[in-house]
Formats: C-alpha cells, structure tokens, sequence
C-alpha cells in the first residue's frame, strides 16, 4: 500500500510544541509519527465508544461495602441506646419509687408538720426551727391528710388510717381533720 501525503495547516507555536514533545520521546522519532499515532489512536477512542466520548467503569464494592458495614454498626449503636434508655428508665423508676418503698410511719414522721396547724406555735415554729426540711413548709405544712397523702405517695385514706393507728395528734382546724408531729411548746419569754 503507498503513502499518500496529507497536508495540515497549524499555528506555529502548535507545531513547535507537537515538534519538541516528539524529540523529547524517544518512541516517537519523527512530528509525522507523532501525528499519525495521535489521530490512529482519536479514531480508534472514537470507534470503541461508538462515537462518543469514552467513559470510565468504576467499581463501587469497596465502597457500598463500607456503606453496608457503617449501617449495620449505626444499628447496633441505635440498638445499643435504646437499651441504654430502657435501663436508665428501670433506674428512674426505681429511684423515684425509693421513698416509697420505705415504711409509711418513716415517711409521714418527715411529712408531718412540727407544730399544730394554726396555731401560734405553728406560726412560730420557723423562727425556732430554721433547719426545718422544705417540703413541710411547701406540701405537708397545712396538715391535711391530701397534702401529706401526696407527699408520701399513698392515698389519703391509707394515711389517714396509719396516722391514727400510729396515734399522731390530731384535731379538726377549718372544718377539717388534720395531724401534726407533736405538741410544741414555745417559750415567749425569751427573746423579749
């Protein structure tokens, strides 16, 4: 097969570049070869991609591997959580039910009022006993059986039943029952 000479026109500075990168390697001994590989190898990236532009294949395994692996370990975290919160909410209950699983007579004795509702000893009572605990003055102050019920987590009439068994001073104030640790006498005389 004879060679046909084919004639291309470039800028100068184009031909200069293709020229020294062609002296610069050695496998490509003349600009001719050079162009001539250049254009062969267009043609063939052109025919293998059907004439468009060639793209490359990827493979994504490791990658959805990884994925794969991260899911199941942010189930296992999920899982782990939850059981966490589970135990945290048997600890809570626990916790909060701890007064309650002490004996009812311990935890009305704390309930209870130090003086007798609506008394001058009841109304005093806080300039003598300053270290008084604050939830009887909050909750269980009055003495009724509602409050101090609430306070120790029980029904009002168990308390009311239990205060009386135990004996706790009582009397009717405004119309209702109410109960108190004991008697308090205050001495007026000092402090005046």
């Amino acid at each position: 097969m004879g060679k046909t000479q084919v004639h291309i026109q470039v800028e100068e500075d184009r031909k200069a570049d293709w020229k020294q990168w062609a002296e610069e390697h050695p496998d490509w001994t003349s600009l001719s070869k050079y162009i001539r590989n250049a254009v062969d190898k267009y043609h063939d990236d052109s025919q293998d991609s059907g004439g468009e532009s060639t793209t490359t294949e990827v493979d994504l395994s490791p990658v959805l591997e990884g994925q794969a692996h991260t899911e199941k370990e942010l189930s296992q975290l999920k899982e782990s959580i939850s059981e966490i919160n589970t135990k945290l909410e048997e600890v809570n209950r626990e916790v909060t039910s701890g007064s309650q699983k002490r004996p009812l007579e311990v935890r009305l004795r704390e309930a209870l009022p130090p003086a007798k509702p609506k008394t001058r000893a009841w109304s005093r009572v806080r300039q003598f006993d300053p270290d008084a605990p604050q939830y009887v003055w909050e909750t269980a102050w009055s003495g009724k059986v509602t409050d101090l019920a609430k306070r120790v987590g029980e029904k009002p009439a168990a308390v009311e039943d239990k205060l009386d068994e135990l004996g706790f001073p009582s009397s009717e104030i405004d119309g209702e029952k109410r109960y108190w640790l004991e008697e308090v006498e205050i001495d007026n005389s000092e402090g005046q």
